[in-house]
This record gives structure tokens, sequence and C-alpha cells, in this order.
């Protein structure tokens, strides 16, 4: 079955906009936190708007 690629790209959109409210009650739940667990290290609340680069093992 071929789907026309606007279709795809519309559905890919409403997907978006209907899961927009639980990405935003996401976000707000990891700025309000006290530390952001980023295994296996944990980051103190004062550098989590900082970019982090993480040793890859």
């Amino acid at each position: 079955m071929a789907l026309d690629v606007s279709t795809l790209a519309n559905w890919i959109g409403a997907v978006a906009a209907a899961l927009r409210p639980l990405a935003e009650a996401i976000e707000s739940h990891v700025r309000d936190a006290e530390r952001i667990q980023g295994f296996p290290y944990h980051f103190p609340r004062k550098y989590r708007l900082e970019t982090f680069e993480i040793p890859m093992c």
C-alpha cells in the first residue's frame, strides 16, 4: 500500500500535537527536580540547563 508523503506528514503532525501536553508535563517535572539522573551520572540542579558531554564506555 503506497501512502503519500503529505499524508504521513499530516499523521506525524497530529501525533506531535496530541503528545505536546505530555511532553510539557514531563519537561516541567524534570525542570522542577532537584537532581537529574543520567545513568550512571547524577547532575546537580545548578548544572541542569547546561550541556554535558557524557563519556561513552
